[in-house]
C-alpha cells in the first residue's frame, strides 16, 4: 500500500453490473476519490456476459458481476456471498412473512432482470430445482426500474439487499428472506484478465472495493 500513497493520476474502467452502481457510487467511489482526487473512473454498464468480453478484450481492467466465474483466462479478485432476497412494497401481503417459498412467489407478477444477467441466472436455476415454471411480467436490464415495479405495488423482485439499500432504509420496499431451504444466494465477484498487470490506479481502486464489500455483508434492514 505505501507505493500507493504518492499516486497522482491515472485511469481506471470498470464494467459492472447495474445491481452494484448506486452502491459503488455512493460508498466505495466516494472513499476512492477522498483519497486519491485526480485519479478518473470510468463505469461501463452492462449485462454479465457483455463485462466479462469488455474484460477479456481489455476494453476494462476490472469487471464486477453477480454470479461465479468460471472462465480459466479470469482471475478473481474478490469473492463476496450474498442472499438474494424478495423484494416487495410493505403493503402487499407477502412483505409481512418472515420468509417466503418460490412457490408462494410464483403466484403473483414478477419483475426480472434478462437470462445474461448473474441474478436471473440463479433465479433461474432456483426455481428450476423445485420445478416451478417462472414467468415473470416485467424483464428489464436496471436494477432502479426493477426497485420502481416492486415498489408501486405491482409485483416483486429478487435483488440482494444492498441493491436497494436507499429504498430499504425510506421504508419503500421491503426485502423479505427465501425460505432457507432455497439456495438462492450470488457472489459479488471483482475479477480481472488472468495475465494482465493491474495499474497501480486500478490497485488502489481495488483495495477501496474490497474493504466496502466486506463491510457490506451486514445487510441493510427495512424501515420499521
Amino acid at each position: 500500500m505505501s507505493n500507493l500513497r504518492g499516486l497522482r493520476e491515472g485511469l481506471v474502467v470498470v464494467a459492472m453490473g447495474s445491481g452494484f452502481l448506486r452502491e459503488f457510487v455512493t460508498s466505495p467511489l466516494a472513499i476512492f476519490f477522498s483519497a486519491y482526487p485526480r485519479i478518473r473512473v470510468e463505469l461501463v454498464i452492462a449485462q454479465a456476459d457483455e463485462i466479462v468480453d469488455a474484460v477479456v478484450a481489455d476494453v476494462a481492467e476490472i469487471g464486477v458481476v453477480f454470479g461465479a466465474i468460471d472462465d480459466p483466462s479470469l482471475n478473481v479478485l474478490i469473492d463476496a456471498e450474498r442472499p438474494i432476497s424478495f423484494i416487495v412494497a410493505p403493503e402487499h401481503p407477502l412483505a409481512q412473512k418472515t420468509e417466503v417459498t418460490l412457490e408462494e412467489v410464483s403466484k403473483i407478477p414478477l419483475g426480472l432482470p434478462p437470462s445474461s444477467s448473474g441474478i436471473r441466472q440463479v433465479t433461474d436455476k432456483a426455481f428450476e430445482a423445485a420445478k416451478i415454471t417462472l414467468e415473470p411480467l416485467l424483464t428489464v436490464s436496471t436494477v432502479d426500474a426493477l426497485i420502481q415495479f416492486a415498489a408501486m405495488g405491482a409485483g416483486g423482485t429478487f435483488l440482494p439487499a444492498f441493491s436497494c439499500r436507499k429504498e430499504l432504509l425510506a421504508g419503500t420496499v421491503v426485502a423479505v428472506p427465501v425460505s432457507a431451504g432455497t439456495m438462492l444466494r450470488t457472489k459479488a465477484v471483482v475479477f480481472s484478465r488472468q495475465e494482465r498487470h493491474l495499474s497501480p490506479a486500478a490497485v488502489a481502486l481495488l483495495n477501496v472495493l474490497e474493504n466496502t464489500l466486506m463491510l457490506s455483508g451486514s445487510e441493510p434492514k427495512s424501515a420499521a
